[in-house]
């Protein structure tokens, strides 16, 4: 039975523990800029029983710290050890040399790990900043099972790898998904036998477009706004107030160019400093 108390709604993210720090940062940054009680789901494949653990009480000690305790129930995190995120997704082709983890795969399989509750879900990449209430996005009406922002041109990949895709190509590190749509079309299948077949250079983003092609329904690039790619007032890209910063390409916690965006990244990242020994703060 549906807990009645819970929103349909859900923000997902999904990682491994190389990624752990940056998720709580993103998490800050939604309990910041989004209203009390958003649903907040994270897949975390863990190494071993510490990691576990660990993550956990960074998470709890996030809420205190930050004086989120009233909404630390808001947040579900499903772990899966990392054998099993192995085995769950060993079809899966992985070019030699990169970045990309097994864990990345794990949103193909939501039909299969979230809550049935949930029936709009807002996929984010963890290289995210939000910068305003989303309500006005989660109330889009639409028919196509996701929507995503168009990749613009100049930045990580346009759709001309993909032998034979002359349609338009989507970055896949924000999704809005439409559960009962996606359900109903039994598409682990279809991504397991794409993703199966060969490496693709853009991993599941090139899977999901693939699937999706002519089947998905365009965002403003205000909910998806490329850093570093397409930031002149004269692109067809550019957002002088995105809603959601995407810092594909070069990421804010490494060497990168010091934009308004990435020193705002920081300044929200250096503020769980405190809260684990082995952060640094950045410049």
């Amino acid at each position: 039975m549906r807990d009645v108390n819970k929103p349909t709604n859900a923000m997902l993210i999904s990682l491994d523990s190389k990624l752990k720090f940056q998720s709580i940062a993103l998490v800050l940054n939604i309990l910041e800029t989004q209203p009390v009680g958003t649903r907040i789901i994270v897949f975390y494949a863990y190494e071993d029983e510490s990691d576990r653990s660990d993550y956990l009480e960074l998470l709890d000690r996030t809420f205190k710290h930050f004086r989120f305790e009233n909404q630390r129930d808001c947040l579900e995190t499903m772990f899966l050890s990392a054998k099993e995120v192995a085995e769950l997704t060993n079809t899966f082709l992985i070019p030699a040399g990169s970045y990309i983890t097994n864990a990345t795969f794990l949103r193909l399989f939501i039909s299969e790990l979230l809550p049935n509750d949930v029936e709009k879900v807002l996929y984010l990449d963890i290289d995210i900043l939000i910068n305003s209430n989303l309500e006005d996005l989660f109330s889009l009406d639409f028919s196509t099972p996701i929507c995503a922002a168009i990749n613009v041109p100049g930045s990580l990949g346009r759709g001309e790898h993909l032998e034979g895709h002359n349609a338009p190509y989507f970055n896949s590190g924000v999704l809005l998904i439409n559960m009962g749509k996606w359900r109903t079309m039994n598409l682990l299948e279809h991504f397991i036998k794409v993703g199966s077949q060969k490496e693709f250079p853009f991993v599941d983003q090139d899977i999901l477009n693939i699937v999706f092609r002519d089947n998905w329904t365009h965002l403003g690039r205000e909910y998806n706004y490329l850093h570093l790619y397409g930031s002149g007032e004269n692109d067809a890209s550019y957002c002088a107030f995105p809603s959601i910063i995407h810092f594909a390409g070069n990421k804010p916690w490494n060497e990168t160019p010091v934009t308004q965006f990435v020193s705002k990244y920081r300044k929200n990242f250096n503020r769980i400093r405190p809260l684990h020994d082995l952060l640094r703060d950045f410049k």
